[in-house]
Formats: C-alpha cells, structure tokens, sequence
C-alpha cells in the first residue's frame, strides 16, 4: 500500500527493460512478464520517473498543473498508479 510519507522516492526497478513505440511504453520486469503504458498520462509519469527518483508529492504536482483536478484526486490517482506499478515490479520504494 502506498503511504503518504513524504520521505518516499520511487524509482524504476534495476532489473526493468521498456522501450517507447510511438506514444506507447511497453515494460519487461525481472520476472519477464510484459506491461504496457497506453495513456498519456501514466507515460508521461513514466518519462519523470526515466529522469530519476521521484516523491509522490512530484506526481500530483504535475497532474494538478497539467490539469484541472484537484490534489486530493490527483493524490487517489497517483497513489493508484504507484502501488500498480509497484505490484508489477516496474519500480521500487526507497526510504530516506
């Protein structure tokens, strides 16, 4: 479960293999099971997360500058986002 503990970075996991086709980002995990990001929304997360560590607060800021949601619902989102990723070993949690 994702928490809201604002020391928590988020990073792609060592082991990931992806590769963008089009506006498309398709993932292998060490456990070569085969993902696909398809919306503009989580790719364009996955590009910050390419860029290096992220804090949860990172991604809400930029869902609530791109667009017209409000934090708590960009937070619901973003946590959505993170703990489906996290289960499918697209990325880890390192604490402070």
């Amino acid at each position: 479960m994702i928490g809201r503990d604002p020391r928590v970075r988020y990073a792609l996991h060592p082991q990931l293999a992806h590769r963008a086709v089009g506006p498309e980002v398709f993932l292998v995990t060490d456990d070569r099971a085969f993902h696909r990001l398809s919306s503009t929304t989580a790719v364009e997360l996955f590009e910050k997360l390419k860029q290096g560590e992220c804090r949860r607060d990172e991604f809400v800021a930029t869902l609530t500058e791109r667009y017209e949601v409000s934090p708590e619902r960009a937070a619901e989102d973003v946590d959505a986002f993170l703990q489906s990723l996290l289960e499918r070993l697209v990325i880890v949690s390192l604490a402070d």
